[in-house]
């Protein structure tokens, strides 16, 4: 199956909106490992994200219609390709699957014929539509034949047609597939740094199975291994370097305990007020003890490393795992919860992490 290629309007190449689609794709685990299907969803995705972009930025109308454009022909093309690898696999429910995609094309069509008289409101409507059915058709309807595949031991040759040839990677949609999903850059990797995550990771079970949690987590882990080795250093540059070290990993928690609180409030509210409270609690300890090392009490910044760390590992453990089996429970609402957490706070995450998320779990699980 080769893939689509994508219309002639420009899409962005901007790194953000690039972030941002990556993000999405990798935290709502929306790979099938089929590699035409991967290209085509990630192409919808990054799509998606440039209409976004477009509304936060007040672009003009124009070029929301584009954008627009692009998602309604890109989508009834990858529907049809869709649906031929569905028939050459004779997947059984593929006439309830087509009537999905004839329902929402026909629903779109509807749509652009009156498209040029929306206003701003009716665009970010449009945009959220498009976004909820996109997600929760990969999540529900296209999952469902993913597994069929495994099912039937039909994944081999699923795979075989979707393969993509190499002409298709001169294509928009497969320059992005390329960059985004396999390129996978292992310089600049500090594999020391991810053998060490990975090990604590395991010793101390600490995968959670929610995405963006995990990717926190393992950055907050990272950035603790890191300020262990300050210890090393020279001792006249010990003390700012540790500092340092603390005030970045003080950052990031915040940002944690803010994505993982909106997941908590939206979850499980009933013990969100006792959740925050612990991480109030948590956020008091680590100022004092702050205020404490900035005084000249360097013992104090080395407790309060400890501190950072047996908490984190007893918190993931006690309280995270919980909250996590919440969201297995309901992934399509964790899905999009973690969505609208990125999109309101400061959580979304950068290539680096992205990249070193990617690196721990491939190490954890060649194990």
């Amino acid at each position: 199956m080769v893939p689509l290629q994508a219309s002639e309007s420009s899409i962005t190449e901007d790194d953000n909106v690039k972030n941002r689609t990556f993000s999405i794709w990798l935290l709502n685990q929306l790979s099938f490992s089929l590699p035409a299907i991967d290209m085509q969803h990630l192409w919808l995705v990054h799509i998606l994200v440039n209409m976004q972009n477009a509304l936060e930025k007040k672009l003009p109308f124009s070029d929301f219609l584009v954008f627009f454009d692009r998602a309604l022909q890109f989508t009834e093309a990858h529907f049809l390709h869709e649906e031929t690898l569905l028939t050459k696999m004779g997947y059984p429910d593929l006439d309830n699957h087509r009537e999905e995609h004839r329902r929402f094309v026909n629903h779109l069509l509807k749509i652009r014929e009156v498209s040029n008289s929306m206003n701003y409101e009716q665009c970010h409507k449009l945009y959220r539509l498009l976004r909820g059915w996109l997600f929760g058709h990969i999540a529900k309807e296209d999952k469902a034949y993913a597994r069929f595949f495994e099912h039937r031991n039909l994944k081999a040759k699923a795979i075989a047609e979707c393969a993509v040839d190499e002409d298709a990677f001169e294509s928009e949609p497969g320059k992005l597939y390329r960059e985004l999903l396999q390129n996978f850059p292992e310089q600049g990797q500090d594999s020391d740094l991810i053998k060490k995550t990975s090990q604590i990771v395991k010793e101390n079970n600490l995968i959670t199975g929610v995405p963006l949690m995990d990717l926190q987590h393992f950055w907050l882990i990272k950035l603790i291994i890191e300020m262990e080795s300050v210890s090393e250093t020279r001792e006249e540059e010990r003390k700012e370097k540790l500092m340092n070290a603390l005030a970045a990993c003080q950052f990031y928690i915040r940002e944690h305990f803010r994505a993982e609180e909106m997941l908590v409030q939206q979850l499980d509210p009933e013990s969100y007020a006792g959740h925050k409270s612990r991480h109030i609690g948590f956020h008091e300890m680590v100022a004092l003890r702050k205020k404490e090392a900035e005084s000249g009490n360097i013992r104090a910044a080395w407790a309060l490393l400890r501190n950072l760390k047996e908490w984190l590992y007893s918190h993931i453990v006690l309280e995270d795992m919980h909250y996590a089996r919440i969201c297995r429970g309901n992934p399509q609402k964790a899905a999009q919860v973690a969505r609208q957490a990125m999109n309101t706070s400061n959580t979304v995450p950068q290539k680096k992490q992205l990249d070193f998320y990617r690196a721990v779990l491939r190490n954890y699980n060649s194990k």
